[in-house]
Order: C-alpha cells, then structure tokens, then sequence
C-alpha cells in the first residue's frame, strides 16, 4: 500500500459511523494496512481556558434538587498551562534505554520503518519492566492509565516516578478519575514537585468518597460514563510498554485474593514515537485536567516533604510483599542488554481512540482498525478477550468464517475466574449461539494450573483472572492492547493498543494460548446430544456453568435480569 493509499485508508476508517450500536460489535474486513504506522488520530491544539460543560440533574424533590445542583454545577477553572509541559521531549541520543533501543533495533538487523516488540506476559516480568523505564529514564516518562491503586505496587512504582523527578527526568502522569478515591490532595502535593505533573482525565466534580453525591453527579452528567481506559509508559520516547495492565497489585501477581492474567509488549522504533504523539493528544484534551484544578485545600511546597516521609513509610509496611523486586533505584543496563537480543522486528500501528469522539461519538478508532486487522483471513482468526459480549452480526460473522473452513478460537473468563458477575451475566446469553456457529469457545479456570505465572512470590493467591485482550489472525498479525470485544469497550471508552506484523511475535502469542487453553487451564464448551450446554476440563465435564460461590451465581442471577449489555 502506497503512503497515499495508507493515508486515505485512515480517513475512511475516521469517517466511518457505527450506525446501530445493537450491530457495532462486527469485524466486518477492510483494508489491512501493513506498512509503516501512523497513530490513527489527529492531533489538534486546545486552548487552556476552555471549561468542562457540567449538566445539571433535574430532582423531584427540593431538597434533593438543591443537594444535586450544589453537587454538580461547579464548573473548574484550569491553571494556566504551562506550553513547555504540552508536547513529548525528543528522543534521547544517550542512556540506558537509548543503548538498548540500538542494540535491538540492530540484533536481528530490522527493515527500516520496524520496531522491535517483546512479548511480557509473567506478572513479575511487567513490573519489572516499568520499574526499569522508570529507573533507566534520563530525561522524561509519559505515564497514562485507567486505574492507579495505592497499594503495595501502586506505591512501589509512584515512589519510583518521584524518585526520577528528583534526579531532573520530567515526569507526566496522566490517570482516569473515575476510580481515584479521595480528593486529590496527595496527587496534588506531589504535583508540587517541579519535575512531576499529573493531570485527571474526565473528573468528578465531587472529590471525596462522599457516595451519595457523586450518584447525584452520574445521574446528571451523561459524560462521566465516557472513559479513559488506555494504558501506557513511554521512557525516553526510546522505549514504551503497553497492554492489558493497569497499576494494581492484582495486576503484577501480588494480591491474595485474586491476580490477573494479563499481556504488555515492550516497543522501540516509530510505534513509540506514535505512542507519544497520541499521549500528547491526550494531555492537552479539553476534558484533561491539572490535579491543582480539582482541589480546594493547595498543599505549599512545605507539605511535599510530609508527603515523601507518608508515603515512605506505607512503603516500608508493604516490604514482605515485594521481595521479588528491587525497593530502591536499580541499574538496569545490563539486563536491558540481555533482553535487547529477544525482540522480534516487524511494521506496527499503534493505535488509539480519538478522545474526541467521547462527547457525543464513539471513539471506535481501535475498533475500526481491527476490523482491518482480519482482512484477508484464511485459516484462523484467535479473539482472546477478558470481558465478551458479542452482538448478532458478529457472532454471524464467526459463521461466516466456519463456513469458509477458518477455524474460530475464542477464550474468556467463566464465571468462576470472572471479577465481575456483570460481565458473566451479560456474555452467558450468546454462549449457547456462539457454540453453534461453530466457535472454539474456551472459559478460563479460576483454579487454572497456570496460576504459578501469575502469582508473584511470595503471595500465593486463591484464584486466577483473565484479564488478557489481544487478537491473533493467521498466527501472522496480531494486537495487544485493553480493548475488550464488548460494548463498553467500543461504545464509551477510549483505547489504546499495538498491531504488530510480524509472524515470531504472532506464533509466541499462539503458544501462550495453547498453555491457557488447555483443559488443566480453562474450560471447552460445547453442547452435548441432548444440545446442552457443557462445560469440560481436566477436572471433568458438568452441565452448570463452574462457579466459586452460590453468591456468584446469584449475583449472576440477578444482573442477568436487566439489559446491561452496553455497560459491560
């Protein structure tokens, strides 16, 4: 495809209008762009003094009336932007991370126009590699994601980022607010550091966890159900991981209770530059906001030291649970290095939902992109995605292709291993007519054998999540990111991800879903002679979908009941 062809494929996609969200979830084939990427957004210049519209909510009640307005017609008045802030700093030419850019960018001798890319599926493994971007970085770290837990991973990693501030790298976080609990205050007094800036992506007017305003605020701002679900660090603009993976100990294998199984990719080369480039569209959104905007009380300079020696100390009580990992800064060079040999090299788009398009669109750009991804399919076509729900058209797609002989892989959660019974009960309804389309539908195991790769030493936790998304096609392409294959996921939130041409990372990718879907690590369904619905592993076969508890299934039961579908 010419750059002129390539150029015209992203404005068709751009054009393109879903026009039933019953029918969105479709992957109906366009054209399949396999040459050098360019983020499949435009990236457009705001003014700093724009405010962030708020709906007022109309009450039955005056005293309810009063409580909801007094809740939800402040209006934020942003700070003054500071323009140096706005845009990524050039690549660096010295460091660690530009050393192993080189390195692997020349290990296997990449085409120009490649990047490199490094499948990171162990949970230990993603920590530790963002804890190397952070402690390799000289000069910047461009940091965006949907959920940022403080707890013992979520303080490990912010410490970190303080920690590069203080040695001069200028540090940018960028985290949805629809999860942040508290009112800011913390964030703020560390985004008095003159190397840290942290902004809320779509915020609450009500900071706090004060409940039942901030329902008063979701039932009068339409807007907050529009979400910032994208994920990435970018060091250096050398070096960049993304993926599945929020900040959460669940999410690097340290909660006992429950981890997650998860993907990232580690990058170098022009996918990472376009990576920046779409953090930059995201940082200067009209519905970006600087912490110091959302809260009433401003800390002084004074009250970041009170900060450090808070936090350091919540760190201290968190040490048993992360042994496997480094606590200070590390030196990072030489295992960099090891790695540097172990990428594979291929044309990759980075794609990312227009922001956009969340006031009154559908920011389906990821979408729309994958529906490219499958043009072309003639063998197999892999849907790993954690949370599932498929609309007809799509599951008639699926039909499509079994009558072509294209064989159709599916694998996400049962409601054993699934941390959201919503979810479960909304997917259960297509279960039966995915089945008889002829889809290879795999549920994975609460119990699963694999749980050793997620959990991280020492926690030994009491259940296993898929919380994977990724897409393989002829075991030659495929794409890594957070979007799921659900309505929630193209209707409301934004995304973000890597498609990757390249037949080595694509065969990696199939070996670690014949490991998942093995029967010792999910469950196949099908339907038996007397067409019911199966479920069998390792452990046997039942006709009852596998739970952990009567309260899963009534919790199942019961969301069930409404049509939840677009929320999930």
């Amino acid at each position: 495809m010419s750059e002129k062809a390539y150029h015209t494929w992203i404005g068709e996609q751009r054009a393109a209008v879903v026009q039933k969200r019953d029918d969105v979830i479709c992957l109906n084939a366009r054209t399949c762009a396999t040459i050098r990427i360019r983020v499949i957004i435009v990236r457009s210049y705001r003014t700093s003094n724009r405010e962030m519209p708020v709906k007022r909510g109309t009450c039955l009640a005056t005293v309810v009336a009063v409580a909801l307005m007094s809740a939800c017609t402040h209006s934020f008045a942003r700070d003054p932007y500071d323009r140096a802030i706005d845009e990524a700093m050039p690549v660096t030419t010295n460091g660690a991370l530009s050393v192993f850019s080189e390195m692997a960018m020349a290990a296997k001798g990449a085409a120009p126009g490649d990047s490199g890319f490094l499948l990171v599926v162990r949970s230990d493994a993603a920590l530790r590699w963002r804890l190397a971007l952070i402690d390799s970085a000289t000069q910047s770290l461009d940091v965006q994601y949907y959920l940022w837990k403080g707890d013992a991973a979520g303080d490990l990693l912010g410490r970190r980022l303080i920690q590069a501030a203080d040695r001069g790298v200028r540090v940018r976080l960028l985290v949805d607010d629809f999860l942040i609990t508290g009112d800011g205050s913390d964030a703020a007094g560390i985004a008095e550091h003159p190397m840290m800036n942290i902004r809320f992506y779509n915020p609450w007017v009500n900071r706090g966890n004060r409940v039942v305003f901030r329902a008063f605020e979701w039932l009068s701002r339409p807007d907050l159900n529009s979400r910032m679900h994208n994920k990435v660090l970018i060091a250096d603009n050398q070096v960049a991981i993304a993926g599945g993976r929020n900040i959460a100990n669940e999410y690097f294998g340290l909660n006992s209770d429950k981890n997650f199984r998860d993907l990232d990719v580690v990058t170098v080369g022009p996918v990472v530059r376009d990576l920046s480039l779409a953090f930059d569209h995201y940082w200067t959104d009209d519905w970006v906001y600087p912490v110091q905007a959302l809260v009433k009380n401003h800390p002084g300079i004074d009250e970041l030291a009170e900060l450090r020696e808070r936090v350091l100390e919540i760190y201290k009580e968190e040490r048993d649970t992360l042994t496997s990992f480094p606590l200070e800064p590390h030196d990072w060079e030489d295992k960099l290095a090891a790695m540097s040999g172990k990428m594979t090299f291929g044309p990759g788009l980075a794609v990312v939902d227009d922001p956009n398009e969340t006031r009154g669109g559908t920011p389906d750009q990821v979408f729309m992109s994958l529906r490219s991804l499958v043009e072309g399919i003639q063998e197999e076509l892999v849907i790993i995605s954690a949370y599932f729900v498929p609309g007809e058209r799509l599951i008639e797609y699926f039909d499509d292709l079994r009558n072509q002989g294209i064989r159709v892989i599916v694998l996400t959660n049962s409601l054993a291993s699934n941390n959201h019974a919503i979810a479960n009960s909304q997917y259960k309804k297509t279960r039966r007519a995915l089945v008889k389309s002829g889809v290879e539908l795999y549920e994975m195991r609460h119990d699963a054998l694999l749980i050793d790769e997620v959990d991280t030493p020492p926690v030994q936790s009491q259940s296993l999540v898929l919380h994977s998304k990724a897409v393989i096609v002829d075991r030659k392409r495929a794409y890594i990111g957070g979007l799921n294959l659900s309505p929630r996921g193209i209707l409301y939130n934004t995304e973000n991800g890597i498609i990757i041409e390249d037949d080595e990372f694509a065969q990696q990718l199939v070996s670690m879903l014949e490991k998942d879907i093995s029967l010792d690590n999910s469950w196949r369904v099908g339907l038996d002679e007397k067409d019911r619905l199966y479920w069998e592993s390792s452990a046997g076969r039942v006709h009852r979908q596998p739970a952990q508890s009567g309260w899963q299934r009534v919790a199942d039961w019961f969301f069930g009941l409404f049509p939840l579908a677009n929320q999930i």
